[in-house]
């Protein structure tokens, strides 16, 4: 049985939601999933870089269905735990995106990743 719906939930739904399913993406269109992330075309036209980018989503909406599941049967600090994880791959995400000399926002990417790997970390979700 899912809880009790709070605010403080909606963050890591939203994170878990992404990661479910912008995971698949580079199942259907990897070249678009790199670019999206912000990789440039050097790498998006790599058939090995699209490889290890399908290996990416996969564990992405893997984690995604993990916190989905924790949040479902009401472990809120099994959210906690897994969002801080999340977040933590989110900062590792934007130095990387820097280091490829990719477009987007690395340093918002990063920068998000801490708010949640905090989120996660102070358990804003088994608060609540």
């Amino acid at each position: 049985m899912p809880p009790n719906f709070s605010p403080w939930h909606i963050p890591p739904l939203i994170m878990a939601t992404g990661n479910l399913f912008g995971g698949l993406i580079p199942f259907f269109n990897a070249p678009s999933a790199m670019n999206v992330y912000g990789l440039p075309p050097r790498i998006q036209n790599s058939p090995e870089a699209q490889i290890v980018m399908k290996a990416y989503g996969s564990r992405a909406t893997l984690l995604g269905l993990a916190l989905w599941t924790c949040y479902w049967k009401n472990m809120p600090e099994a959210v906690d735990v897994l969002t801080m994880c999340i977040g933590l791959g989110g900062m590792f995400d934007g130095v990387i995106q820097k280091e490829a000399g990719g477009k987007g926002y690395p340093v918002f990417r990063a920068l998000l990743g801490a708010a949640l790997v905090g989120w996660g970390y102070l358990g804003m979700t088994a608060r609540s």
